[in-house]
Formats: structure tokens, sequence, C-alpha cells
């Protein structure tokens, strides 16, 4: 069975003479939108062209259509980043609309590090860090997972490891203080919250709407759960023994549909480790 799955092909091109990786949206896929991809970089379009690089971990834009500050319906493209905001951009110009509410607690952002390490928040993993958003058009509503770790920057003395990840400098945890994370609904049509379900550990890896009025997404702890799209509500949930760190997606077979999940547990994190790919459906 050929399965009704959309396939994002990558392609290298350049960027100021540096090859970078990209994804490319697949005209076919009914369950992803994202920003067309030239065949070559024009120096100067819009930033959003870029994104999936090897090298930034950088959330792929929604594209949905949205209104501007004078309420005109406009091409827009949404995301996420460790600020903790969800940004609202016109897709045609990149200019910003809007941004919203903050999902989680701020505090110093834009401190420099310190010999005695500089308190900082949201800490270095965000926010919303790697993990994409999914939206609910019916509703008006886009939905991001967060973590909520409160982290001190700290210059230190680091040698360079010869090609490997290097900060020059460090992010601690704070000891002794509550980490958790978020699910959040966003009104993206005017930047306000409109319900927020905290979680017992920081959120990483991913969250799917679908058109039946459910969002999905996992949790380190190995719970996958199915939520109402319009209040949060919690509706089903399964133990998936791993962390659930990777985002949902949809599937049909023969007008069936599925929900599929990787549980592998994540290393940044780490939270359980495990090498399963659960899919669920509907008893008939």
């Amino acid at each position: 069975e050929k399965l009704n799955m959309g396939v994002i092909p990558r392609r290298r091109i350049k960027e100021n003479l540096r090859e970078v990786e990209v994804f490319i949206t697949d005209t076919g896929n009914q369950y992803f939108s994202v920003l067309d991809i030239p065949d070559t970089f024009v120096q100067g379009r819009s930033a959003f062209k870029i994104f999936g690089s090897k090298l930034l971990k950088v959330n792929v834009p929604l594209k949905i259509e949205i209104l501007d500050k004078s309420g005109n319906t406009v091409p827009g493209a949404l995301h996420a980043g460790k600020t903790g905001h969800v940004y609202v951009h016109n897709r045609d110009d990149c200019s910003l609309i809007r941004y919203s509410d903050a999902m989680v607690p701020q505090e110093n952002m834009w401190v420099l590090p310190t010999k005695d390490g500089a308190r900082m928040l949201p800490g270095a993993n965000g926010g919303v860090e790697w993990s994409p958003m999914t939206i609910d058009a019916k509703l008006g509503l886009t939905y991001a997972i967060n973590l909520h770790q409160p982290m001190t920057y700290h210059v230190e003395s680091t040698p360079y490891p010869g090609g490997k990840l290097w900060l020059g400098g460090a992010f601690k945890v704070v000891p002794g203080e509550r980490q958790y994370g978020n699910i959040t609904a966003v009104d993206y049509n005017t930047g306000k919250i409109k319900w927020q379900v905290d979680t017992e550990q920081p959120m990483i890896g991913g969250i799917m709407a679908t058109a039946g009025g459910l969002v999905f997404t996992g949790e380190g702890n190995g719970t996958f759960s199915a939520l109402d799209s319009a209040n949060g509500r919690k509706l089903w949930s399964f133990q998936a023994g791993a962390g659930v760190n990777a985002p949902p997606s949809s599937y049909t077979v023969n007008g069936k549909q599925y929900i599929v999940v990787g549980a592998g547990g994540n290393v940044q994190l780490n939270f359980k480790r495990g090498n399963n790919i659960i899919a669920f459906t509907l008893a008939d």
C-alpha cells in the first residue's frame, strides 16, 4: 500500500558561499505546508527561505492566512523560538505583524555571561526548542510545546574541541529550581494565549493538530496524549515506555486515518531512550 504521506526532500544550496542543507515542501503533502525554496539562493531574499540547516536548530515556519494590524487578511508565516514567543510575519515581505504573549517565564533574556554565572530565563534550551508547531485554522489557533529550565550563563575557558560543538562558555541548570514544560494554544490573530497546560517535565519533540478537533503530543516520561484543541482538556493517553520526543504525524491507508509517533527518548534532556515507532487508529 502507498501511504498518503508527503516526503520532504533535501537540497544543498549556497548561502554566502557556504553550502547549507535545506528541506523543501512536497507539493503533494497535505500535512505540512512550508515556504517555497528557490532553485538558487537570491541574496537579500526572505530569511524564511532558509531553514533546517544542520548547523542551526531552526523551526520550520507554518504558512497560513492571518489578520494584519489593520484587520486585513494577508499571507502569514508563524514560528516560535527560544524566547517563548510565537512570531507572526507577513509572508510577502517577512515584516513582523505581532508576537504572542510569553509562553514561559522571562528574566534577563539578553544578559551577558559572567565568571560567576548570570541568571537567565528562558534557559539555553528555550522556550520552544526545535519542536515544530501546528495549527487549527478553524479555531485560529497555533500550538507549541515549551521548556522552563532556569539557567546561569558563564564565562569559562573552554579549549576548542576540534570540530565538535564549542560554546566558549557554559549554560548551567540552577540546582534546586523546578523544571517543567507546557502545551500552549495561541490565537495567532491576536497573540493572546487561549489555553495552557503544564507538564511535569520540559517539553521537546513536537505537536500535531487534526481536523477532528484534537492535538497530539508526547512527553519525556513516555506519555503520549490527545487533547481537546479548543480547551486543552486531556481526552486520551498512552504510555510508550520511553520518551516521546518526536513530532507526531498522520497518514491514511484505504481511507482509514492513523496517528504515528516515535518513542526514542532524548539525549539533550536525558529522557529514557527507546526504539519504537508506534501507530494508533480508532477501532472498527
